[in-house]
């Protein structure tokens, strides 16, 4: 259906954005309510904050596999393809000093807790 006016796409893009207006503050809280409750779930399993526990005990799902299945080495693959993402955005973070939080983990020599990824 062809516009017939100019008017008629920007009441149609204002429409747009009156409509996500409405909406995107109440999926952005859901999704960090879902995303905080994932966290305290994982820290009470793991019993620690530090991520190096948290891969040992709560991301172990691929255990549960057959080794050598291929259930087992992608369960695995992606568990270590989310460590390299983890630490592929604490060195970016680090080589570009754009976080202080992490640049003094580091600097430290200490883990850095969940709480700051």
């Amino acid at each position: 259906m062809p516009f017939k006016s100019l008017d008629e796409v920007i009441a149609l893009n204002q429409f747009d954005l009156d409509l996500k207006s409405l909406f995107y503050p109440r999926i952005m809280f859901i999704e960090n309510a879902l995303k905080s409750y994932a966290i305290e779930a994982v820290l009470q399993d793991a019993k620690s904050e530090n991520l190096d526990d948290i891969f040992e005990k709560p991301i172990t799902d691929y255990r549960s596999l057959k080794k050598g299945s291929m259930a087992y080495h992608n369960s695995y693959s992606k568990r270590m393809a989310l460590k390299v993402k983890i630490n592929n955005v604490l060195i970016n973070s680090y080589n570009h000093s754009s976080n202080n939080i992490v640049n003094y983990f580091f600097d430290s020599d200490k883990n850095i807790p969940i709480w700051q990824y």
